[in-house]
């Protein structure tokens, strides 16, 4: 159900009020449903990333990100935590991560263990919300989101910016020999913002 809401932009606010001033979290409570009563709290300033990386809907939130409905880049601490499953090990996610091919270096000193490990510890202190497994192939898709521009990650970028690299990219291919060295370019363009 939620897959179908979020694919189709049918996000109602989570704290929208009944006719006698109730909201779901209200109603949750008052039938003593109080993980649900959480989750309704926690999800009113939500929005369709939040929604998407919660419920593990990675080709929603793809789909979000390439038309650039969505960023997960403006909450991105947040959208880790909801992300990573507390329950298990951080060792066997960033394992997993590898296993699909994400650059995990060992020690702390990575970029991608130190964005993980710190979501894993906030997210570890609620570990009365009701989780997900992890999604690897989600945690990849973020992770991605956070890279600068690259051929790998161009189909992340906004709209805005995947225009701006095809411009870039068809002047220096009109320019023939006197254009750029494509890895000098590719270099430049990883100097565009994300969105």
């Amino acid at each position: 159900m939620i897959r179908f809401l979020v694919g189709h932009q049918v996000l109602a606010p989570v704290n929208e009020t009944t006719g006698d001033g109730r909201t779901p979290a209200d109603l949750a409570d008052r039938n003593g449903h109080m993980k649900l009563r959480n989750w309704f709290q926690r999800a009113a300033s939500w929005n369709v990333a939040h929604l998407c990386v919660d419920n593990r809907l990675t080709d929603i939130l793809r789909s979000k990100v390439e038309a650039g409905e969505a960023k997960v880049t403006d909450d991105a601490a947040e959208l880790f935590e909801l992300a990573i499953n507390p329950t298990a090990s951080i060792d066997d996610q960033l394992a997993k991560l590898r296993e699909i091919g994400v650059g995990v270096a060992d020690g702390e000193g990575s970029f991608v263990t130190r964005v993980l490990t710190e979501a894993y510890t906030r997210a570890s202190l609620q570990l009365e919300l009701p989780r997900l497994p992890a999604d690897a192939q989600l945690l990849k898709l973020m992770l991605q989101t956070l890279l600068p521009w690259s051929p790998e990650t161009h189909f992340l970028s906004s709209p805005a910016v995947r225009e701006t690299v095809r411009v870039v990219l068809t002047a220096n291919v009109a320019l023939g020999p006197r254009g750029l060295p494509k890895d000098l370019l590719f270099h430049i363009l990883t100097f565009l913002p994300r969105h």
